[in-house]
């Protein structure tokens, strides 16, 4: 089965990889979010979700909630720094609930 991607022409060719996303549907008043993150595999080579999500709040809580706009340079830095080999994109989607 491919997996989903963006990007990677020549890898959807062979089917190795879709641009078809995986879409989970969360009802936020049964389960509160602060936010979503939007990654490409870059991150995910070198987070598991979990460490994604700890990651995350740990860095809002040392440096505080008014760094939301620096979370996801933290992230792409953070992934370089584990020795993530392929482009690191990552969107930090703020829920206000």
């Amino acid at each position: 089965m491919p997996l989903p991607a963006f990007g990677d022409t020549h890898l959807k060719r062979e089917d190795v990889i879709t641009a078809h996303p995986d879409i989970v549907r969360v009802d936020l008043s049964q389960r509160p979010l602060k936010y979503l993150i939007v990654a490409s595999d870059g991150l995910f080579d070198v987070f598991e979700n979990q460490e994604a999500i700890d990651f995350a709040n740990q860095y809002l809580k040392v440096t505080g909630t008014s760094k939301w706009t620096k979370l996801a340079g933290a992230f792409c830095s953070e992934a370089l720094a584990r020795g993530s080999e392929d482009n690191v994109s990552v969107l930090i989607i703020k829920l206000m609930l």
